[in-house]
């Protein structure tokens, strides 16, 4: 498995919207990729084109030991919201906690 970037995971998340037959059966289960813009993506998917840019090859979810931990943890580091598929916010409402502590300190 290779090392994450933001950019090799939005070069992913490219390769899919150009190439939208990636997501056949790989669709996800319970949680998505939540862009800005409203578009979703399935995360193990998002990591293994990306891995796969990198020079790796596919991953599936056995690859991080059958957990979601890991590879929400990566997206989360680089900057992407995770959201449950049964709690789905829309982009508006997407708090940005870190911005938010931001202005309090300027406060």
């Amino acid at each position: 498995m290779e090392i994450f970037t933001k950019e090799s995971i939005e070069h992913a998340i490219l390769r899919i919207d150009q190439e939208p037959s990636l997501v056949k059966d790989r669709e996800s289960k319970d949680y998505d990729i939540l862009l800005e813009n409203g578009k979703t993506y399935p995360p193990i998917l998002v990591l293994s084109e990306a891995n796969k840019i990198l020079g790796g090859t596919s991953l599936v979810i056995s690859d991080f030991y059958n957990s979601t931990r890991k590879p929400f943890n990566i997206l989360k580091n680089l900057g992407f919201k995770v959201v449950s598929k049964n709690k789905k916010i829309l982009p508006a409402e997407i708090f940005d906690y870190k911005k938010f502590l931001q202005t309090c300190e300027l406060a």
